[in-house]
């Protein structure tokens, strides 16, 4: 295949708005489309070879592996061991498993699968995960399985046969992917069902390129090649987390680049650019420079938590250059010499390398994150990580039915209080149920995560989950279950405050068909009123626990792993506009005659810490940034209801 320069121009076109949208920066927050560049890159590369050893009868599969092993694995197994001591010291325990459980994703060519059960590409965790950039090559490992052994058994058939094929499974992946961005984004990003497309269009380029060669006109070729530039260009400008993906908006990236790899020919402007000595010199080393960011980026964050600034940022991303430089001229050239480096040696190698890291990872899992690592902040990381969360129970299942959440104090006793909401309810079960246990009162628990306790109320899918709570269907079967307990006298509704008035959430009040965001405050107030009037009409008492304010517990956490000195560590608790929506509602709704418990009382003594250490308890109040311990349980209920 003949080297073509301006490709390498075009990989650095891809790579370099990869890794400052992954350092935050924020006009480049469409960065993440030039992975879909380098899917129509490989579609394209991939398709051209294979076509001309075909059609010369030489096209070997074994061979195409080797050429595919040389090209990928040792820059990629060099990162990941450069990975393992990084990981090692500075990694809590929990997250150290989820990396040893990526090390095995990573060397099964899963990880895309591995990291789609965490839902969206944009969630908050995912700047501080070192591997999580190598769903792509996870994606571009099944291609390459899959793809190869699709043109082997067809190429009987004939030019017009497979390309019709290929229309169709272009056009069923299209719609699949535009039809999951819209019911399940979280996995949408992830798969290979719903990225093939972009890899087609690749494939039809060199199709065309093949059996039809260049425009002939350098009117055309100049227009094109320069509509594809800006097609680019814009969705790396324009496009943000919000912008459904892949979808149909994938189409002008990946349109873009076909253009571009069709149309950029000599006497081109974008021919003149993208040849350009340091964008080729970029486009060589790019994947080298994907391989590097990520990890680089992620543990400098996870080292520093919130103190990573613009400079550092941009410091890493020049770092990720050389390394990348450094690990194409001593480990990525070497390999690809098949005079220094024999085919059998290849094998041995790749197959080696996976299973070492597929053996770390596995002792990684077996020990549960070597939590004996650091035994000065073990009792620190295991109040984090271990507290007596109330889960669902088989005896309670069986008796009262629930979904998520279904916990009661005895299960042999009539149930008179309830507690029905999110997590957050859930969190306050522990201290609840020990103060009512004092009345003879037995408590049960009936909630869902992610779904305020409301009549006729649906979440849209949760932008950073990836997918829909469902909770229209959860919240009124809940109800209609509580209907049929008896001498119930009381119930508890507790939400997450931040789920409300999260702007970025879209609720709907079924039953009114009204649309949250067009006035969210008095839709959410109308849905309180009307689920406490549902429960008053049966002479139930309803009271509200009111939330409590989120910490940075995580990053405290984070840093008193690894600094002796804990006292620099900040620990301040987090107050934002929401908290003043939530506070007007619960005022509104108590002039109303409607009970709350003041929750946030017990923490007014100590306003900037996330745990006490005044003899009241000597455990962290909070568990992670927005759920108590059980310590923080009993205490903030203790307190509140002595008030």
């Amino acid at each position: 295949m003949e080297y073509r320069a301006e490709i390498d121009g075009l990989r650095a076109l891809a790579v370099l708005p990869v890794i400052l949208f992954h350092a935050g920066f924020e006009y480049f927050s469409g960065g993440y489309v030039g992975v879909d560049i380098f899917f129509v890159i490989s579609g394209y590369l991939i398709t051209t070879v294979i076509i001309s050893e075909m059609v010369e009868g030489k096209f070997n599969i074994v061979d195409f592996y080797e050429q595919r092993a040389r090209r990928f694995l040792p820059a990629l197994f060099f990162v990941m061991a450069a990975c393992l001591p990084f990981a090692w010291l500075w990694m809590l325990p929990s997250d150290l498993l989820s990396f040893g459980e990526s090390l095995v994703a990573v060397s099964t060519f899963v990880s895309n699968l591995y990291f789609s059960r965490e839902g969206l590409y944009f969630a908050v965790a995912a700047p501080f995960k070192p591997l999580i950039h190598t769903w792509s090559l996870a994606v571009l490992g099944q291609y390459y399985i899959l793809f190869p052994a699709f043109m082997f058994l067809t190429w009987r058939l004939g030019i017009k046969w497979i390309t019709f094929l290929l229309t169709m499974f272009f056009l069923i992946s299209l719609i699949l992917a535009e039809w999951t961005a819209a019911n399940f984004p979280g996995l949408n990003f992830y798969l290979l069902p719903t990225r093939g497309w972009e890899f087609l269009v690749g494939v039809f380029v060199a199709y065309f390129l093949k059996y039809r060669d260049y425009f002939k006109s350098i009117f055309v070729n100049q227009a094109l090649s320069l509509l594809g530039l800006v097609m680019v260009v814009y969705s790396i400008i324009n496009f943000d987390s919000a912008t459904p993906f892949p979808s149909l908006y994938t189409l002008i990236p990946a349109l873009g680049t076909a253009l571009l790899i069709l149309s950029t020919v000599q006497n081109t402007i974008s021919y003149r650019l993208l040849t350009l000595k340091p964008i080729v010199g970029l486009g060589l080393i790019s994947y080298g420079a994907y391989l590097w960011h990520q990890p680089l980026l992620a543990f400098a964050r996870y080292r520093l938590v919130d103190e990573v600034s613009n400079f550092l940022l941009l410091t890493l991303c020049c770092l990720s250059l050389f390394m990348a430089w450094f690990s194409w001229r001593y480990v990525e050239k070497p390999f690809r010499n098949k005079e220094k480096i024999p085919k059998q040696k290849v094998v041995y190698y790749s197959i080696s390398g996976l299973l070492f890291f597929i053996l770390i990872g596995a002792s990684i899992i077996y020990n549960d994150g070597f939590r004996e690592r650091n035994s000065e902040s073990d009792e620190l990381v295991r109040q984090l990580e271990w507290p007596a969360q109330k889960r669902i129970s088989s005896e309670c299942v069986s008796k009262f039915g629930g979904d998520q959440y279904c916990v009661i104090s005895d299960v042999t006793q009539p149930v008179t209080m309830m507690l029905i909401g999110d997590t957050h309810a859930n969190h306050f079960f522990v201290g609840l149920d020990s103060l009512l246990k004092a009345e003879d009162e037995n408590l049960l628990m009936l909630g869902a995560g992610g779904c305020p306790p409301l009549l006729d109320v649906d979440l849209g899918f949760h932008y950073r989950h990836g997918y829909s709570f469902g909770c229209f269907d959860r919240m009124n079967d809940l109800y209609k279950q509580t209907v049929n307990i008896n001498n119930i006298e009381r119930i508890y509704l507790s939400f997450d405050q931040y789920t409300l008035f999260d702007m970025k959430l879209s609720f709907f009040d079924i039953r009114n068909e009204i649309d949250f965001t067009i006035d969210r405050y008095s839709a959410m107030k109308d849905a309180f009123i009307r689920t406490i009037s549902f429960y008053e009409q049966k002479d139930i008492e309803v009271i509200i626990i009111e939330d409590l304010p989120h910490s940075n517990m995580e990053d405290y956490i984070f840093c008193s792993f690894w600094n002796k000195n804990k006292n620099s560590c900040s620990e301040n608790m987090k107050l934002d506009k929401n908290d003043q929506l939530y506070d007007l509602l619960l005022n509104e709704l108590e002039s109303e005659g409607i009970e709350i418990l003041r929750t946030r009382s017990a923490l007014s003594s100590f306003p900037y810490t996330n745990f006490l250490d005044n003899n009241i308890t000597d455990s962290f109040i909070y568990r992670d940034n927005t759920h108590l311990s059980e310590a923080g349980s009993l205490y903030v209920i203790k307190f509140s209801k002595s008030k």
